[in-house]
């Protein structure tokens, strides 16, 4: 399934930082599988993914779309593309979305341009789902491949609906750095020109994030330990850490609270 043009309302987005020889013709940087990125992201609530293909843009296919999708949906999976995507998305938030792009690329270009396969992006969005409802989606998008200019080839997108915590869209921006050495930016307004010099780094250290989004997922101390390289006892001192940063009673009640904030 491809998605032409004409019908692309991020195309005057996606255009300008795409180069115009045809990028098959480049070298293409790949980085790491799939599986390993959707580690890397929160997911605490019904979600869905695909990852973009830009390799013959202005053509963007949509690719690896998990099964889900159709029961969320309600549309077989053959049948959805990014065009059927876009057509879902609340008319109010369209012109959100743009400044969000924008402002993923401007991180994309400068913050993070030495360790591009290093962070993630997160903010919010309402789509109608198969009861043709507004629900409101917890978007998250990380890259796959880029070429030898860092122009984007592949990336991956996970929409989480998050309607069971919030119906309101915090219209703001988050970049996660994905190791100790880069920054996280939470709650960014896209609006504004000056946004990284004005913005707070969140409270919590990526190693603390690491340990939110596994608690999340439903990983014991043990697990966690394991998975991090670090002993059990550890784990349960930065769960302690975390609570006491956030004045929250337990972590079901910190992720809705960081959801809520637009940090994660």
């Amino acid at each position: 399934m491809t998605l032409r043009k004409k019908e692309n309302f991020l195309d005057g987005v996606w255009s300008k930082r795409m180069n115009l020889e045809p990028l098959k013709k480049q070298t293409f940087v790949p980085n790491t599988d799939l599986n390993n990125l959707l580690g890397k992201v929160i997911s605490v609530g019904p979600y869905y993914y695909y990852t973009l293909n830009f390799s013959e843009y202005p053509q963007v296919h949509m690719e690896n779309k998990n099964s889900t999708i159709s029961d969320y949906f309600n549309i077989p999976l053959e049948e959805f593309n990014l065009e059927v995507l876009m057509s879902r998305i609340h008319p109010d938030d369209i012109n959100f979305i743009q400044k969000a792009e924008e402002l993923s690329f401007r991180a994309a270009e400068s913050i993070y341009a030495k360790n591009i396969f290093s962070f993630k992006n997160g903010y919010c969005f309402r789509v109608r789902d198969k009861n043709e409802e507004y629900r409101v989606i917890h978007h998250q998008a990380m890259l796959l491949e880029v070429d030898s200019k860092n122009t984007i080839i592949k990336s991956v997108n996970i929409h989480t609906d998050i309607s069971h915590i919030t119906n309101i869209n915090p219209r703001t921006v988050s970049f996660f750095g994905l190791d100790d050495t880069l920054p996280t930016y939470v709650g960014l307004d896209p609006y504004k020109n000056t946004i990284f010099e004005d913005a707070l780094l969140t409270q919590f250290t990526n190693r603390e994030l690491e340990i939110i989004r596994f608690v999340s997922s439903g990983l014991s101390n043990k697990n966690m330990g394991e998975i991090m390289g670090i002993s059990e006892s550890t784990v349960s001192t930065h769960r302690k850490n975390i609570l006491a940063k956030s004045s929250c009673n337990n972590f079901v009640e910190l992720v809705a609270k960081l959801i809520k904030e637009g940090i994660i």
